[in-house]
């Protein structure tokens, strides 16, 4: 599949945590997608907090959690966005097509979450 003239690479797609983060540990990776609620003791907020801590990745929170205290605890991680479900694949893919664009515009780096505001995202409900 090509995104804007990007073809992706390889997409990883794990239902457990520890599967997650034993694959960051020996792979790169540009983006993530992230849900918070997990099969297993560990979350998908707590696997953003290694991505900020271990690697050089931005990611997305796609998710049905739209508390407050899950916003703001997910928010302390500066995600590129979080989005709620339900939401169509057009949806989706648009918010990836443009995390991709991000990246591609700051020359393949990651964007500075110390600079980066708010995360929100055209698709997000509360």
């Amino acid at each position: 599949m090509k995104i804007s003239g990007f073809l992706p690479p390889p997409v990883f797609v794990s239902y457990r945590a520890g599967q997650a983060i034993d694959y960051l540990k020996n792979n790169p990776v540009d983006l993530g997608l992230l849900d918070i609620n997990l099969e297993d003791d560990i979350d998908g907020i707590e696997i953003a907090d290694y991505i900020n801590l271990n690697c050089k990745a931005d990611f997305i929170f796609l998710t049905s959690y739209s508390d407050p205290k899950t916003l703001t605890k997910a928010s302390s991680t500066n995600p590129a966005c979080y989005i709620t479900k339900p939401l169509t694949k057009e949806q989706l893919l648009n918010t990836i097509i443009q995390a991709i664009n991000n990246l591609k515009s700051a020359g393949g780096a990651q964007i500075s979450k110390s600079t980066r505001s708010i995360p929100c995202c055209k698709y997000f409900r509360m």
